[in-house]
C-alpha cells in the first residue's frame, strides 16, 4: 500500500516537471512578448536617415524655385519674379570614412526673370537664341565637377565648380575685361561652389546627429547665399515611418550673416539686412537616403541698404520682401 503510493506521487511528480503548469506557460508566454516589444521598441528608436549611396550609382536631383521681390523704391513698388529649374546628375565614384566622393553635373538650367512689362529667359534649352548668358549656361552643362558629401549630408568640398563657371567665358572673348569679371562675378554668386552648397544643403543636410524614432524632433544649421549670405536654424521633426520613406517636417528662422563684407554692384557697396522663416517638408528614401520629394516655401523681408557711395552720397535703404517656393524630386531615375 505505501510502495503504490509512493510510486503514484513519484509518477505525477515526473509529470508535473515533463509538462508545466498552465501558469507558467503564460508567464513565458508574456515574457517573450514583452521581449519582442522590447526589440521592436529598440529597432524603431535606431532609425536614423542616413545617406546608404552606392558607388558607381547615379542619383539626380530636380529643382524648380519661384521666387517673388517686391522692393520700395521713392514711394514706387516694384515687382520681380524670378523662376529657376535645374537637372542635376551626382555620380557615386567611391567612400571613404562616411564621406562620399562625387563627380556632380549640371543636366539642364532654365532661368526666367519678369520684371514690369520686360520678360527675359535664359538657359541651355534657348538653343535659337544667341543671348550672352544662354550660351554660358550652355557651356555649363554636363562639364563635371568634383564633390565630397558625408552621409549626413553635409558638404565638405567643392572643387572646380568657380573653373567650370569661369571657362564657359572663354568663348566670348570680345568681352572686355571689367565688364567680362562682373559678370562672371555674378554668375559664380548665382551657381559658383558656395550657393550650389547651400542649395543642396537646404534638402539634403537636414539628416539627424543620432538614432530617431517617430516624431523625434532635432535642430540642424545650414546658410543660403541668395539673395545674400542667410544663416537657416531649423527644427525638425520625424512625423512617420514608412517601410520606404521618412517624411520630415521642419520649420526655422533665417537671417543675413551680419559679418559678410558689403558686396559691390555697379560699383556701389551694399548689404543685405534681413529676416524670415522657413517651412520645410522632406520624403528620403529608406534604403538611400536620398530625396524623394522635397517642398520648401520661405519668406524673408527686411531692406537692402546701399552705402555711401559717390553715385548715392549718405546712401540708401530700400525695403523688401523674398518670397519663395520651391519643389524638388530626387532618385535614380526622376
Amino acid at each position: 500500500m505505501y510502495l503504490r503510493e509512493h510510486n503514484r506521487k513519484k509518477h505525477i511528480f515526473i509529470r508535473w516537471k515533463k509538462y508545466p503548469a498552465p501558469g507558467v506557460i503564460i508567464m513565458k508566454y508574456l515574457f517573450i512578448l514583452l521581449l519582442v516589444f522590447v526589440l521592436s521598441d529598440a529597432c524603431i528608436a535606431q532609425n536614423r536617415p542616413l545617406l546608404h549611396l552606392a558607388t558607381g550609382e547615379t542619383y539626380y536631383l530636380n529643382s524648380t524655385g519661384i521666387s517673388q521681390v517686391m522692393q520700395s523704391v521713392n514711394g514706387r513698388e516694384e515687382k520681380v519674379n524670378l523662376t529657376l529649374s535645374y537637372r542635376m546628375a551626382f555620380k557615386v565614384t567611391g567612400v571613404k570614412d562616411s564621406i562620399y566622393a562625387m563627380q556632380v553635373s549640371y543636366q539642364s538650367l532654365q532661368m526666367k526673370i519678369r520684371m514690369a512689362d520686360t520678360t527675359m529667359d535664359m538657359g541651355a534649352d534657348q538653343k535659337s537664341k544667341l543671348d550672352t548668358p544662354s550660351a554660358i549656361i550652355a557651356q555649363m552643362m554636363n562639364k563635371p565637377f568634383g564633390v565630397r558629401l558625408s552621409n549626413t549630408g553635409r558638404v565638405r568640398s567643392i572643387d572646380n565648380l568657380d573653373q567650370v563657371i569661369g571657362t564657359a567665358f572663354d568663348i566670348f572673348p570680345q568681352l572686355g575685361g571689367s565688364k567680362k569679371e562682373e559678370i562672371k562675378s555674378r554668375f559664380i554668386q548665382s551657381f559658383g561652389q558656395n550657393a550650389f552648397k547651400g542649395n543642396i544643403e537646404m534638402g539634403i543636410a537636414i539628416l539627424p546627429a543620432a538614432a530617431v524614432s517617430k516624431n523625434y524632433k532635432w535642430v540642424a544649421n545650414t546658410s543660403q547665399q541668395m539673395p545674400a549670405p542667410v544663416n537657416v536654424r531649423a527644427f525638425y521633426q520625424l512625423v512617420d515611418i514608412t517601410a520606404a520613406v521618412y517624411q520630415v517636417h521642419g520649420e526655422g528662422s533665417l537671417a543675413t550673416d551680419s559679418t559678410t563684407k558689403p558686396m559691390d554692384v555697379d560699383g556701389m557697396p551694399l548689404k543685405y539686412d534681413l529676416q524670415g522663416t522657413t517651412l520645410t517638408d522632406v520624403k528620403i528614401d529608406r534604403k538611400t537616403g536620398w530625396i524623394i520629394e522635397l517642398q520648401l516655401r520661405q519668406l524673408m523681408e527686411g531692406n537692402m541698404i546701399i552705402l555711401d557711395n559717390p553715385k548715392i552720397p549718405g546712401g540708401k535703404s530700400i525695403p523688401m520682401l523674398f518670397t519663395t517656393e520651391l519643389t524638388a524630386i530626387g532618385g535614380k531615375n526622376p
